[in-house]
């Protein structure tokens, strides 16, 4: 009277089998996401270890150099000059110059630097201080930046600072990986100046490693690394005192109080900080770093007059 219907179970190993391919696909995806944050969380620390390493090994060279120190004339603050140029080719004394920075026989000589820009709400502010201030610094830019913001670099030229390169990628694993992929990370953010400045002649001439020159697993690389970078007349320059403006959380207090451990009682200071999008308190901590430097007695300067590329 009634057809039966028979449904043949599923079979329990299939439905194992099923569960199985679940947990690894999940295992899988766990992994993948820790390696990520981990290699992240690496390279943030590796780029804090090596600024601050490159900080004490850049006091050790100074205090060990033979170089010759050239003869310093008295000067007037950097911003009374308005009129600059910048070479194709450094000459020996000029590479030297940059080299040896931290030599002075008499005065005492501050150098603002800052990194990883220009940013579009940090960089103009920091411009319009410096201006307020009569102040020049020298700007160590990001290629990729500059390809972002070529008008902020217009500015910066025709304000009289010192455009100086920092690379294009900032990307460790790339850059480091020989001596011709260090110079391309120079020559790339070059490109970038070049076309920003639609000046096909004009040179930064002065490389910042990212992360420093020295320092961190890619030290062996850095060594060599500079030396292929003087056999192409590009000058490289570190820093001998910093802010920490990029380390973890600073505050308005931190930055300060590491400011003046850091200057100490050097008379010659290449000052490391950052105008990338984050730095509101490099911007809010800037009035302060300059009445610091006045108080104590020392002149603005940029890499245009360690160069002695001033024209009166």
């Amino acid at each position: 009277m009634y057809d039966l219907i028979c449904f043949e179970p599923e079979k329990p190993h299939k439905n194992l089998i099923r569960i199985l391919c679940k947990i690894i696909f999940c295992i899988l995806l766990i992994f993948v996401i820790l390696t990520f944050f981990i290699n992240k969380y690496n390279e943030t620390n590796e780029v804090l270890v090596q600024e601050a390493s490159s900080s004490n090994i850049v006091d050790t060279t100074v205090e060990n150099s033979d170089a010759n120190t050239s003869e310093n004339n008295s000067i007037e603050e950097t911003t009374q000059q308005s009129n600059f140029s910048e070479p194709t080719i450094l000459s020996e004394e000029q590479y030297n110059n940059i080299i040896h920075i931290y030599r002075s026989d008499s005065e005492k000589i501050v150098y603002l630097t800052f990194d990883d820009g220009p940013s579009a709400n940090i960089t103009p502010l920091i411009l319009d201080l410096l201006d307020k201030e009569n102040i020049k610094a020298t700007f160590f830019t990001l290629g990729t930046n500059v390809e972002k913001y070529p008008e902020i670099i217009q500015r910066e030229y025709s304000d009289g600072h010192y455009i100086a390169n920092h690379g294009y990628s900032h990307k460790y694993s790339e850059i480091y990986v020989n001596n011709d992929t260090i110079l391309n990370d120079y020559l790339q953010c070059e490109q970038a100046l070049k076309k920003a400045l639609n000046n096909e002649n004009f040179s930064t001439n002065v490389y910042r490693f990212p992360g420093g020159s020295s320092g961190g697993k890619y030290n062996d690389i850095k060594l060599a690394g500079k030396q292929y970078l003087k056999e192409n007349n590009i000058a490289y320059l570190d820093w001998n005192a910093l802010t920490y403006d990029a380390e973890g959380t600073p505050t308005h207090e931190s930055i300060i109080e590491n400011l003046k451990q850091t200057v100490g009682t050097k008379d010659v200071v290449v000052l490391l900080m950052h105008d990338s999008s984050s730095k509101i308190l490099t911007y809010e901590t800037l009035p302060e770093v300059i009445s610091f430097f006045r108080d104590n007695g020392y002149t603005f300067k940029t890499l245009y007059d360690a160069l002695s590329l001033n024209e009166n």
